[in-house]
């Protein structure tokens, strides 16, 4: 599994590398809480116009395209 925030020793880095770290690491971790609650949503959304009231915008094209798909198989 590759992962772009493998252990390693944060020692080396600069304070100010180290608070891009921090930046990059929180833009990810909250892009994917959002995919997540968005694809979760799915299940309960009555919808498609229910869920993008409720989780649009969302960064992830595929978050939205999974919504479609499902509501598609709805009709």
């Amino acid at each position: 599994m590759s992962n772009e925030f493998e252990v390693h020793n944060f020692y080396n880095h600069t304070i100010e590398e180290l608070k891009q770290l921090e930046e990059e690491f929180n833009y990810l971790l909250n892009s994917a809480i959002d995919y997540k609650r968005a694809v979760e949503g799915i299940k309960t959304a009555k919808s498609l116009k229910d869920w993008e009231e409720k989780f649009l915008p969302i960064e992830d094209d595929y978050a939205y395209e999974q919504a479609i798909e499902h509501f598609k198989k709805e009709r």
